[in-house]
């Protein structure tokens, strides 16, 4: 059944790799016996076909053979002579064992040419959680609650998803993966198995062995098959969301488990049955023996299912279902699916009304690292929202509910303010102070998770990129061109070939192999367009010399007089130079003179140091200024905060024309002084609101909070603090934000301080609770 696919993508993988010298294949879940080497052979003996039609010579082929450790692999190394038989041609072939799981890295990154399964992966790696007693029911059948159903769809897509991820990791770019599994048809009712199916059949059967007394019913009812028969469907739809993989073919199959349409009658049945109980018992004998041990007669057990085989005249037209399924790196999504899992780790959540944040799952106690409650949750509170843990009246924390359903994270739910508003939650990128996620921020978030792929595979790693790449008074694309050529990142012939492009891998100009360094130093060419650069020590150099360690040193050389710049180093343009005449030579089969090169690097150079006179200068950004109103109340905040005790004072000062009116207010549990100053503002205009005042001036000596408020810069831990202060001063007629300094806002100042000292006094009295 899985044949032609098996060989069709086996000789599109070679040719993909354009006849590689060298193919690693790997058979996951060989077992032991005669068997284990079918499919290896017919992989082998493809690919020599293919060779041989293509007059090319066959490779050496690595045969990976993977099982669980306690698979008997002496058994299987003595059947390679077999194998060795069973090859059409003397093709070097050497066989290994792999033990190991199916959920865990196995080979090398990028190894693997080849991936072949053959229904192993329909084995979980463990028991579903959460099963009912299974009532003598080994798997799902028509009277499972749909929780069950559920639980063992949910642990394959758990299983599967690693499985493609390690595998994704360890096959190369063009490799090919071909995997078989025994499936189900699709149909709406998802606990439906019909009652000649295979484990239906061993549940009978054990069955009948309880009711004869020949093993105990608690035993038979601790026992659930760890396996899944997934659909076409769901087997599609784990692949694509993985997205390691794209799906090249997907074919069903129906699978006849040792019955034919001749033997249907009624003389003929029991020989049929005895053959599908020899391959149910071969799949599933190892699981029974593990968990009944002595208990049961394995031989008296398939009796039993071979007997039930015969009774079902139905069985006799019943077949199972093969999914045969082959797949390819899909790079595209590759990179996609990297990047939606960083912002994934490194988001969390700003708490505004709470109603979208279930309490287990949303990463909400934190907003400088993604932290959730530790689970597992209990069952009646798996669906907890975090405005569950508000107070009914509004949205403050109900420190009953948070005690009794949370009591560890207290003090860390505490520090976290709600919108009193009811502003909606908000996803943050943690990694940035404004929440919003930058190609930088990304960049270093992503950077650590490849440190093991030699980003920095040459010279020295103490490399300064800020100095010798960024801050190069050059243009920006030189700039970017040049952070990838010291990175390696340029396609050239040793690159392409090594991607298995085809191409010679040659310089164009000299016949030798085309690195980086060769191409932009030790060719001939580029030793002369050095030479001839106009600088101050000139450039002259011998031997092995590598770009990085050198780059600082071409870009330090003083420019002559006739170069005409004044400003900023040569190196970056005749590199970029020197690319462009290799570019022309390569793709338009036209040359340059080293003359040529040198003359378009110092002109280019020159134009663009020339345009940077007339570039407009840009101008630090001011806060809006407002034009103050008339009869306008003058409202001034400032906060105090204590970063052992996590206490601030907040206090504020409400100016009108006959009167200054001080307030104060401590505030426990704060997280830093930026909340702490926005609290205090939220308080004061809150206090405005109440007096029934209609036109207010808001001044504060933290310009963070009034940017936030007046510009387009918004910051994560004040999302809620600002919504709510915005949502206050709809209520006024006029009402501004305005920053002054912290000589000007001294009476808010010792306000604040006061308060808190007051606190922290109150906190240290011995009486205190």
């Amino acid at each position: 059944m899985s044949k032609p696919i098996l060989v069709k993508n086996t000789k599109e993988m070679v040719t993909n790799l354009d006849f590689s010298k060298c193919i690693k294949v790997a058979d996951l879940g060989c077992s032991s016996g005669q068997n284990t080497f079918l499919a290896m052979s017919e992989i082998v003996n493809t690919i020599n076909a293919l060779c041989q039609e293509r007059n090319q010579i066959p490779p050496e082929i690595d045969c990976c053979l993977k099982d669980l450790p306690g698979n008997d692999f002496n058994t299987t190394f003595k059947f390679i002579s077999f194998f060795n038989e069973k090859l059409t041609s003397k093709t070097p072939c050497f066989v290994s064992g792999v033990p190991g799981s199916f959920h865990s890295r196995l080979f090398p990154s990028k190894s693997l040419h080849f991936i072949h399964s053959n229904c192993g992966l329909n084995y979980l790696s463990k028991v579903p959680e959460g099963l009912e007693k299974n009532k003598m029911s080994v798997y799902i059948t028509s009277s499972s609650p749909l929780s069950e159903y559920k639980a063992y769809l949910n642990q394959f897509q758990k299983d599967f998803t690693t499985f493609l991820r390690m595998r994704s990791e360890e096959m190369v770019s063009n490799g090919r993966m071909v995997i078989t599994l025994l499936g189900r048809n699709a149909i709406d009712d998802p606990l439906y198995r019909d009652c000649c199916h295979h484990l239906t059949l061993v549940s009978d059967s054990l069955r009948d062995l309880v009711f004869e007394g020949l093993v105990s019913a608690s035993k038979v009812i601790s026992f659930n098959m760890p396996l899944y028969d997934p659909t076409d469907e769901e087997l599609k739809e784990i692949i694509r969301n993985e997205g390691s993989f794209q799906i090249n073919d997907l074919e069903t199959h129906a699978f006849d488990l040792g019955h034919s349409k001749e033997e249907n009658r009624e003389s003929c049945r029991a020989k049929p049955g005895e053959k599908e109980a020899n391959c149910i018992r071969a799949a599933f004998e190892m699981m029974l023996v593990a968990h009944f041990g002595d208990a049961i007669n394995i031989d008296t057990l398939f009796a039993k299912y071979a007997h039930h085989v015969s009774q079902h005249a139905s069985c006799m037209r019943k077949t199972s279902v093969i999914l045969v399924v082959s797949c390819s790196c899909s790079h595209g999504w590759r990179g996609i699916m990297s990047g939606r899992d960083i912002i994934v780790e490194n988001s969390g959540w700003a708490i505004g009304d709470g109603e979208s944040l279930n309490v287990w799952d949303s990463a909400w106690l934190s907003l400088s690292q993604k932290e959730s409650p530790m689970g597992p949750a209990p069952e009646a509170l798996v669906e907890l929202k975090v405005s569950d843990l508000f107070l009914a009246e509004k949205n403050e924390w109900d420190l009953a509910k948070i005690r009794q359903f949370l009591p560890i994270e207290e003090n860390k739910v505490r520090l976290l303010k709600p919108s009193l508003s009811g502003a909606p939650d908000k996803l943050m990128w943690l990694k940035s102070a404004t929440g919003e996620f930058t190609t930088k921020t990304g960049y270093s978030a992503a950077l650590p998770l490849h440190l093991d792929q030699a980003l920095l595979p040459q010279g020295n790693p103490g490399f300064n990129w800020k100095k010798n790449v960024w801050k190069l008074h050059t243009a920006p694309k030189v700039k970017l061109f040049v952070w990838k050529t010291l990175h390696g990142a340029l396609p050239v012939g040793e690159q392409l070939v090594a991607r298995q492009i085809k191409v010679d891998g040659k310089c164009k100009l000299c016949g030798l192999p085309e690195s980086i360094d060769h191409l932009f130093l030790h060719c001939n060419f580029a030793k002369q367009v050095w030479k001839s650069a106009p600088v101050w020590p000139s450039i002259d150099y011998s031997g092995t010399i590598e770009l990085r360690s050198e780059w600082n040193s071409l870009c330090s050389r003083q420019n002559l007089p006739p170069t005409g710049l004044s400003m900023g180093a040569l190196a970056p343009w005749i590199l970029w130079q020197i690319w462009k005449a290799r570019n022309s030579l390569v793709f338009k089969d036209k040359g340059f003179l080293v003359t040529e090169v040198m003359s378009m690097a110092i002109a280019a150079a020159r134009e663009w140091n020339s345009s940077q006179g007339l570039a407009p200068v840009p101008r630090r950004s001011q806060p809006v200024r407002v034009i103050p109103q008339d009869n306008c109340v003058m409202v001034r905040s400032d906060a105090a905060w204590n970063e052992t005790n996590k206490i601030a004072g907040l206090g504020w000062t409400i100016k009108t024309q006959n009167r200054v009116s001080s307030f104060s207010s401590p505030m426990r549990f704060v997280g830093s002084p930026l909340i702490a100053e926005g609290l205090a503002l939220r308080e004061a205009v809150e206090k405005c609101r109440d007096l029934g005042l209609t036109k207010i001036r808001c001044e504060s000596d933290c310009a963070q909070l009034i940017k936030a408020l007046t510009l387009d810069h918004p910051l994560a831990e004040l999302y809620d603090i600002v919504a709510d202060i915005e949502a206050v001063a709809l209520s006024f007629d006029f009402v501004s934000f305005t920053w002054i300094s912290r000589e000007r806002n001294r009476d808010a100042d010792s306000s604040a301080k006061q308060v808190l000292s007051a606190e922290l006094a109150l906190m240290a009295s011995p009486n205190n609770v």
